[in-house]
């Protein structure tokens, strides 16, 4: 395990990077996304209203396919399954239509080509939050009984080969903080993408994400992509995993 120190330290050093699903300025492409845009037409703040609008637009005009989605690939699927998002539905005119969201022209002008894996973690973001819009989980709490390699979720993956081994390192990790620090990964994906907020959110994981990183094991820590873990365990946690649940086990 890295020391809180470490951790703290390679946050601080990256907080200043771009979230994972904004591409850089004058229409750079972001590793691990593609989003287009032309500067003058669509500043920063605009591209960040954008990708807010898409996350939970789309996921409320598409529930379904969303869900389908994420039940069916993981951290390194590389494909869209059939019958989950496609072209036609990430389509402007198709994901924005009767959402409230700021949808400014100069933002919905732009090209969105998401891979799969940005996808995922935006979806699973988006059904999150869908289901709990205003506060997380009725007693939400640190699972003091979970530990590797599930750490009492169910989490299934689809990736074979040499891609399995990653994908069930980035889920046992994004399991592991939201084991650990379910309301510190709560926060963080409830605040503003690319804000101060976020980076207090991320920075305020510190202790989780010391414990949970293994050994041996490099892992570029930035507030975007712990925010992709942060939303991943919640998701997997408190949509998919109802046995997990505090408010169930409460009961039981």
């Amino acid at each position: 395990m890295k020391s809180s120190l470490a951790i703290f330290t390679a946050i601080v050093a990256v907080a200043a990077l771009p979230t994972e699903a904004i591409a850089q300025a004058e229409g750079q492409q972001q590793v691990g996304s593609r989003f287009e845009r032309k500067p003058d037409k669509s500043p920063d703040r605009y591209a960040k209203a954008f990708i807010e609008a898409f996350k939970h637009c789309y996921y409320k005009n598409y529930p379904e396919r969303a869900d389908n989605f994420l039940i069916q690939t993981d951290a390194y699927s590389e494909e869209r399954p059939k019958g989950t998002i496609d072209r036609l539905t990430l389509r402007p005119n198709k994901w924005s239509a009767g959402c409230q969201y700021d949808q400014r022209g100069t933002a919905i002008e732009s090209t969105l080509s998401f891979n799969t894996r940005a996808l995922r973690y935006m979806m699973a973001e988006a059904a999150y939050l869908y289901r709990f819009p205003d506060a997380p989980p009725a007693g939400m709490s640190p699972d003091s009984q979970a530990t590797a390699p599930n750490w009492n979720v169910s989490r299934r993956y689809v990736s074979t080969g040499e891609n399995l081994g990653k994908a069930r390192f980035f889920g046992d990790f994004a399991d592991c903080i939201v084991a650990k620090d379910p309301r510190g990964a709560d926060r963080l994906v409830r605040s503003e993408i690319r804000s101060s907020e976020e980076r207090a959110a991320a920075m305020g994981m510190v202790d989780a994400l010391g414990d949970c990183l293994v050994a041996g094991h490099e892992l570029e820590l930035t507030p975007a992509n712990i925010r992709s873990f942060a939303a991943d365990g919640l998701w997997q946690r408190y949509v998919v995993d109802a046995r997990v649940s505090p408010a169930k086990e409460a009961a039981e």
